[in-house]
């Protein structure tokens, strides 16, 4: 059974169903001259605008304002506050924007909104993608029209933890956390370079520091410790 309410503001004209239809209700209405009459109840005829429905509502004074009908939905059934700015917003959760039945709305943040429909071809998360070059899932988002890279994890669920808890601190206006690299080693002579994100591995010979090489992997520096070894202290 299709459910109408009344559009909050334009109650008594004009009401809205769970199925995205809109209609102007029957009711009497002044005219020029001071006399009236009576407007018979009408489906309003959705129009289309970049990709999306929307429609027009008078407000009994000759003015007419266009609505999104996914706006209206929101506002009308899911509590959604249109003059709140512009940090939430009315998404179909199918991604198909002529879909407006109630069933297929949610109230998400702009950022969640932005970002939820975005693909890549290395993981199914959102702001993750897996890293050649590190051989681990790299987790990065943007902010402020530039890119941020979060951190690289052996386990792509972390990574889109990461992503989907930086989200949650830039709507609150906290400091997005960065998962930083341990730049310690547990093998002698190795050491991260953060100017290269890279394993150093040196030697002392001779007295004097010999620099054997920078390498992706902590492990591939240990043995290139270790063949130095071999090589200048056999």
């Amino acid at each position: 059974m299709e459910i109408w309410k009344d559009i909050p503001r334009y109650e008594g004209k004009y009401q809205v169903s769970d199925k995205g239809r809109v209609k102007s209700m029957e009711r009497v209405v002044k005219c020029r001259g001071g006399k009236t009459k009576i407007n018979k109840e009408k489906y309003l005829k959705p129009r289309e605008f970049e990709g999306r429905n929307y429609v027009g509502l008078y407000n009994g004074k000759g003015v007419c304002k266009r609505f999104y009908i996914n706006v209206l939905m929101g506002i009308t059934f899911l509590n959604h506050n249109h003059d709140g700015g512009n940090t939430m917003v009315v998404d179909h959760i199918d991604n198909n924007p002529m879909n407006n039945v109630i069933e297929n709305l949610q109230i998400i943040s702009t950022r969640m909104n932005t970002s939820k429909d975005k693909k890549n071809t290395s993981s199914k998360y959102t702001g993750v993608c897996w890293s050649k070059k590190h051989n681990k899932w790299k987790s990065q988002i943007q902010l402020n029209g530039k890119h941020l890279s979060l951190g690289l994890f052996v386990s792509e669920k972390e990574a889109s933890e990461y992503y989907e808890n930086a989200i949650v601190s830039h709507e609150k206006g906290e400091d997005v956390k960065i998962k930083r690299r341990n730049t310690s080693s547990k093998y002698k002579g190795v050491h991260f370079r953060k100017s290269g994100n890279r394993w150093g591995a040196a030697i002392r010979h001779n007295n004097r520091q010999v620099f054997l090489g920078c390498f992706i992997n902590e492990y591939d520096a240990h043995l290139s410790y270790e063949n130095a070894v071999k090589k200048y202290r056999s």
